[in-house]
């Protein structure tokens, strides 16, 4: 996965956010921060554990990430 080129080009474009969403599921208080940007009366009280989740994203080798499905004999996109 590592030697995948578009693999290392969405880790380089997206460093920097993905750092802030990994530091803030470990820290409750940097979480609430961001969140109160859109809702300024929350409190840590308002914060439930939840469990953690996975996500998937289809990327080609140039980096772009595919927002449907593709057909692995041509690496065409194709609404499914």
């Amino acid at each position: 996965m590592i030697a995948y080129p578009g693999f290392r080009r969405v880790i380089g474009a997206n460093m920097r956010s993905g750092l802030s969403e990994m530091w803030d599921s470990l820290n409750k208080c940097s979480y609430l921060g961001r969140c109160r940007r859109y809702c300024l009366e929350l409190t840590l009280r308002d914060l439930e554990s939840y469990r953690p989740g996975i996500r998937a994203q289809a990327v080609l080798a140039d980096g772009t990430l595919v927002h449907r499905a593709v057909d692995g004999s041509n690496h065409r996109p194709h609404d499914r």
